[in-house]
């Protein structure tokens, strides 16, 4: 299984900067994107490159912080991360403000932006110490389901639907299809470096091999087996959707949605 590497988008265009930029994260367990400093440049490379974490100051070109994160926290098609906001100044009533509608840090700028970079790299350590317990413990819960189901680890799905359910986890809507898909095909076909139409079919034989062998009263407790599905196995989405609804204790979402 190839570790997952923190995916980093930094607000910067000044390519001497950029190049500094890259050796001070060098060797770190991060893959880093650059941006522009235009609010729309920002928000694409969000859409695209499905970060964990993005770098932009408090006011950019045509649209501050508080307009990118409104925008990117209104759509549906996109992982949201958390993000790094950097100011000249402190406003406790901003960051409250902030904190409203997104996961944010703020980081409060020197003359040296260098500096600024430093404080940022200990942000990250600090807020990933802070979250692997977290991390762990949906992995391990994960795992636990995947082997009551019988899906054997063998398979290289498995390791697909392990990563899935874990980072799902933590978003606030895991039965939200957009995300999912955004999820699967975008994000893990470059984690592992496989084309989405190999993703999918290692995950739909993982899927396939569970629903040969798994026991039908555990069929019954994680997907509410009826003879319809005896017939037709659940979709990714609803796999997915199913194991962590069952390990937060919440209702199932309805198989049409996922199936229509």
């Amino acid at each position: 299984m190839i570790r997952h590497k923190i995916r980093i988008l930094i607000s910067e265009e000044n390519k001497n900067d950029i190049n500094k930029i890259r050796r001070m994260f060098f060797m770190q367990p991060y893959k880093i994107f650059f941006e522009t400093l235009r609010g729309q440049g920002i928000i694409y490379s969000v859409l695209k490159c499905n970060v964990d974490f993005v770098v932009l100051g408090l006011y950019n070109e045509k649209m501050d912080a508080m307009d990118i994160i409104s925008d990117i926290k209104s759509r549906k098609n996109v992982y949201y991360p958390e993000f790094i906001i950097t100011s000249r100044y402190r406003n406790k009533s901003m960051e409250e403000n902030f904190q409203d509608i997104a996961t944010c840090h703020f980081l409060y700028r020197t003359s040296n932006k260098f500096d600024l970079i430093k404080q940022t790299i200990d942000l990250l350590e600090n807020r990933i110490k802070q979250s692997e317990d977290v991390i762990e413990e949906n992995k391990f819960g994960a795992i636990k389901v995947l082997h009551k189901l019988g899906m054997p680890a063998n398979l290289q799905g498995y390791y697909f639907f392990v990563n899935s359910i874990t980072r799902l986890f933590k978003n606030d809507n895991p039965d939200d299809t957009h995300v999912a898909r955004t999820l699967i095909y975008d994000y893990l076909s470059q984690t592992y470096n496989i084309s989405p139409y190999k993703l999918e079919k290692s995950m739909r034989h993982a899927i396939d091999c569970t629903w040969e062998q798994a026991d039908t009263d555990v069929l019954e407790y994680f997907f509410g087996v009826s003879s319809r599905f005896l017939i037709k196995k659940p979709s990714i989405y609803e796999f997915i959707n199913s194991i962590i609804c069952r390990i937060r204790n919440k209702p199932r979402v309805s198989s049409e949605k996922f199936y229509n």
